[in-house]
């Protein structure tokens, strides 16, 4: 297919710690004249190259994307309401702001569902984690807190390439397309998995052993298998490759996937009752 095709581009980007290498990215060209979805390139293991630096070298990979619809990054992209507010506090449980009213509601409905009692920490957690522990109907998904220790530095990254991406005035987009409107957004790899697989009828045991060091590079070729053969996605075999051997690959996959899912409406909105001010991660349906 001709490159000079028009296409519109939708980038994975699964982020690790910045010292270390698991970091990858993946871009999907979709080329909406032939209803073709490419998987053009897979960065795998982001690091230091030449003494650039690797959030470096993500911002030129990303900058270098012309026809860029969208990034989504497998971390928050908002801190906890608690680390935004700049009201005088009067401590959590006296705070009437409508995240924090909506985040004790939910651990209320726990505690008489007599599911062990939990102390809230709004400084750690935001409400989109807690919804998708329970808000979905076939599973139950295990998510770290924004602020918690497996998350917050990742988060504190994610942030800082959301930032660099649009205001860095070395960031030279080309003419015809403004950075401006290239969306980011937050997706969960496992939610995603989940939903994709789901609708490939790929089997539940696999979507939820996709990331087991024994057992997963099975479930992630099973996936792929099943992809190639029932929707237009075409990739090379190379990339294939890494996306089943790497699950930070694997990763990054899921995010442009969940990326084309929202550019075709295909995800869950924003419920009614869900605070207006806070993040909604992107879950495709």
């Amino acid at each position: 297919m001709s490159s000079e095709l028009k296409c519109l581009r939708f980038v994975g980007l699964c982020l690790s710690g910045t010292k270390s290498t698991k970091s990858s990215m993946a871009i999907l060209d979709y080329y909406q004249e032939h209803d073709k979805v490419i998987l053009s390139h897979i960065y795998d293991r982001i690091s230091v190259l030449d003494q650039m630096s690797s959030d470096d070298l993500i911002l030129q990979n990303l900058n270098s994307l012309d026809n860029l619809s969208a990034v989504f990054v497998n971390a928050p992209l908002q801190l906890p309401k608690c680390m935004r507010c700049r009201l005088a506090c009067p401590g959590y449980d006296l705070c009437s702001e409508p995240e924090i009213l909506w985040m004790k509601n939910f651990y209320d409905l726990e505690s008489i569902q007599k599911k062990p009692h939990k102390i809230l920490s709004p400084y750690t957690e935001r409400c989109a984690e807690l919804y998708w522990k329970t808000g979905h109907e076939e599973e139950s998904f295990v998510l770290d807190h924004a602020g918690g220790a497996n998350k917050a530095s990742i988060m504190f990254r994610a942030m800082y390439l959301n930032r660099a991406f649009h205001t860095d005035p070395k960031m030279k987009r080309d003419k015809n397309h403004n950075k401006d409107q290239v969306v980011w957004h937050q997706f969960y790899p496992q939610i995603s998995m989940w939903q994709w697989g789901r609708s490939l009828k790929v089997a539940k045991s696999h979507l939820r052993h996709y990331s087991h060091s024994v057992y997963g590079k099975e479930a992630r070729e099973i996936f792929l298998g099943a992809i190639a053969k029932k929707t237009s996605l075409f990739f090379y075999d190379v990339e294939g490759k890494k996306i089943i051997n790497d699950k930070h690959s694997f990763d990054a996959l899921l995010g442009a996937l969940t990326a084309f899912s929202f550019y075709n409406n295909e995800y869950f909105k924003r419920p009614k009752s869900f605070p207006k001010n806070e993040a909604w991660p992107i879950v495709p349906t």
